[in-house]
């Protein structure tokens, strides 16, 4: 029997907010966005030296608080089990390196597959 690979981090957030209810279409859409936000935490870690609270994340990218926490609500519903993106940024700089500090990166980010769900 073969295994299936692990799902990218966008297919993830896709399947799960499809699940969830969500059309597909807006699915597409709003996974994109919590998978971003993963790729956003990391390298704003990585330019921080340091993982990032949510307002310091916010003030790191010139967006406000509220806009941060509603983009950890969309990343709560496309990750249900995740208590936040922090464990999926980390996997995802760890799958990156170094190439997480080029903004070109969050292109690849789209694509690592997604760690194995926490127990």
């Amino acid at each position: 029997m073969t295994r299936r690979p692990q799902p990218s981090i966008i297919e993830l957030a896709i399947r799960n907010l499809v699940a969830g209810g969500m059309s597909p279409t807006k699915a597409s859409l709003k996974g994109a966005q919590a998978a971003v936000l993963v790729w956003a935490l990391g390298h704003a870690a990585h330019e921080l030296g340091r993982w990032p609270t949510q307002a310091e994340y916010a003030a790191f990218w010139g967006i406000s608080e509220r806009t941060a926490q509603r983009e950890w609500v969309l990343f709560g519903q496309a990750f249900p089990g995740e208590q936040s993106p922090e464990r999926l940024a980390r996997h995802i700089v760890a799958e990156l390196g170094k190439r997480i500090g080029d903004k070109k990166s969050a292109g690849d980010s789209l694509a690592v597959s997604a760690p194995v769900s926490p127990a």
